[in-house]
């Protein structure tokens, strides 16, 4: 069953902050959470001082950087509680969570992480792919689709970018679309045929 991933000690302390703003934007007045707890406002009073701090400790304060920590620790605390009463609200449903702004949990079975595979970033609107290496090919084309069926149609792929490295990162795209993702190598002769299309609703 799909839940809230409530784990944030592999975000960066600026990305944790943006990454709680939104969840708070996406949860006031949202009719699916009448009545968050803990308080979303009490989460937004971390929030606001930790971002005071972060802003203390860059100008090497250890004081500041212990307290900024401490802070951190406190507001990660805060959001996984946040994100039990989500999972107990949203009972698996995966619209309902991408509702909250949590990440949904992921069961791998859209590819081989080896071969082809697609993620949420690290900020909002921001989605990581990546492949295995293609021999003989030292750029790989990137396209991506909005859309919440398969697309079949090849005129209506938009180019996300080309890349030296078997990874992309794409960003701006509006939270809660769904996308897809495709890629092909670049060969001495020629591009290779398009890989297969993978899905991804965007945090």
């Amino acid at each position: 069953m799909k839940k809230p991933l409530i784990d944030f000690s592999a975000y960066y302390v600026a990305a944790l902050i943006i990454k709680a703003r939104n969840i708070v934007t996406k949860m006031t007045g949202n009719p699916d959470f009448p009545t968050p707890d803990p308080a979303l406002a009490d989460i937004t009073t971390l929030i606001d001082a930790l971002e005071k701090l972060v802003i203390l400790a860059a100008d090497g304060s250890h004081s500041a950087h212990d307290a900024m920590i401490a802070k951190r620790k406190e507001l990660e605390l805060m959001l996984r509680s946040l994100g039990l009463y989500v999972d107990k609200i949203a009972q698996g449903n995966i619209l309902i969570i991408d509702r909250s702004g949590f990440e949904v949990s992921r069961d791998f079975i859209r590819g081989n992480k080896a071969d082809f595979w697609v993620d949420r970033g690290g900020f909002p609107g921001e989605i990581e792919c990546g492949c295995a290496r293609i021999k003989r090919s030292h750029s790989y084309v990137w396209q991506f689709i909005i859309s919440e069926t398969a697309p079949t149609d090849a005129s209506v792929w938009v180019l996300a970018g080309v890349s030296t490295q078997t990874k992309m990162t794409i960003s701006d795209l509006d939270s809660g679309k769904k996308v897809w993702i495709r890629y092909c190598g670049v060969l001495p002769e020629g591009m290779t045929p398009w890989s297969k299309a993978l899905d991804i609703i965007v945090g």
